[in-house]
């Protein structure tokens, strides 16, 4: 089992989407931004749409995502994020809300844990990180 807990805070929304990104690599994936396989836990604003927090599969239609909640991201604002993970079953906490997703498989032996932001315009920060 993995748990994973972070907490991240956009500075700023300025672009008309965006998102900060856990990212599951797997061992022997590019250790840049070229990696063409993982699995990822995505906490997305969108300027004319609604925010989510989901999960997606590498490579992947966009329609294959698996939206675990709509909630709205705001600049400045602390999220607390963990993900536990098992072979089979992941569950996801925002805040004090718990979300379970089996549809998306995560790497469960060797593999590195990536911090993403997008859009170049905005900085995300991270408060604080822990992997046990």
């Amino acid at each position: 089992m993995l748990a994973v807990t972070c907490v991240p805070v956009s500075r700023c929304c300025a672009s008309s989407q965006g998102a900060f990104q856990l990212r599951f690599v797997a061992e022997g994936q590019p250790r840049d931004l070229n990696a063409k396989q993982f699995a990822s836990l995505r906490f997305a604003y969108r300027q004319n749409e609604t925010d989510q927090l989901f999960v997606v599969q590498h490579p992947s239609p966009r329609q294959d995502l698996r939206v675990l909640v709509d909630t709205p991201v705001r600049a400045g604002r602390a999220y607390h994020i963990r993900i536990h993970t098992q072979q089979d079953h992941r569950r996801v906490n925002l805040k004090d809300e718990s979300f379970e997703s089996d549809e998306v498989s995560m790497p469960t032996e060797r593999f590195y844990i990536q911090l993403y932001g997008w859009e170049p315009a905005d900085r995300w920060h991270v408060r604080s990180f822990k992997a046990y």
